[in-house]
């Protein structure tokens, strides 16, 4: 699971950068309102995000929209509240590293 590290690092700057740039963006160029810019960038890095994942899942888009699509919120919002990469990336590696621990429970289990 370690070597998924800097994948996950990845990820999070393939997020967060769109995210920043587009809010940045939109602030300094346009008269777009603090919240409508908040929001665009926010959709621009999980849009990102969740378009790097269906090859992982299988084309399943339903799940890199929803489920996958749904967990990057959540990182984003651990970035936004703190202002740290590090907090998002380490909300993400302890979301997907329950997940991957629960799944291979699971499946000894045989359910």
């Amino acid at each position: 699971m370690l070597s998924a590290l800097p994948s996950l690092l990845g990820e999070e700057l393939l997020a967060i950068l769109p995210m920043l740039a587009v809010t940045s963006f939109l602030r300094s160029r346009t008269g777009v309102g603090a919240g409508l810019t908040l929001a665009l960038g926010i959709v621009s890095g999980w849009l990102v995000f969740c378009l790097a994942h269906p090859p992982t899942y299988d084309w399943n888009v339903a799940q890199c929209f929803g489920v996958i699509g749904v967990a990057r919120l959540v990182f984003t919002l651990a970035f936004l509240v703190t202002r740290n990469l590090w907090v998002s990336f380490g909300v993400h590696i302890a979301t997907d590293w329950t997940e991957i621990m629960l799944a291979r429970y699971f499946h000894e289990l045989g359910i």
